[in-house]
């Protein structure tokens, strides 16, 4: 399975699960919890593809906090009836980048044991 439709799936069905567990963090709709993710994915992806390498994990996982938290904050102001308050931003980002974390390691531990076979 690509990189891209892995994430495509996984961060906006976590965006959508935390919508219901993060009691501050609220949508109006499942569709813009799911359009928050997909953005989100499609940005994670970008960064991942420039930036992961051996050496780079840590750094990676902080940017993607980071550009979570600054998006999310975004998103507070231009989508229409959602309340994204601080708590729920850093919360967010925080599951966000465990997540991010375990993911970024598992690339590069495949991505190490594919080029060992080479």
């Amino acid at each position: 399975m690509s990189r891209l439709l892995i994430k495509l799936l996984l961060i906006p069905i976590t965006v959508l699960l935390l919508d219901y567990l993060i009691g501050s963090l609220y949508f109006p709709s499942f569709t813009q919890a799911i359009l928050v993710g997909l953005v989100l994915a499609v940005i994670g992806y970008f960064m991942e593809r420039s930036l992961l390498r051996s050496g780079t994990l840590w750094m990676t996982t902080g940017l993607d906090i980071a550009v979570t938290i600054v998006a999310l904050l975004l998103f507070d102001v231009f989508l229409p009836g959602a309340r994204i308050p601080l708590d729920a931003v850093f919360l967010t980002a925080l599951i966000l980048g465990i997540i991010e974390y375990v993911y970024h390691r598992w690339l590069l531990r495949h991505d190490d044991k594919n080029r060992a076979t080479l």
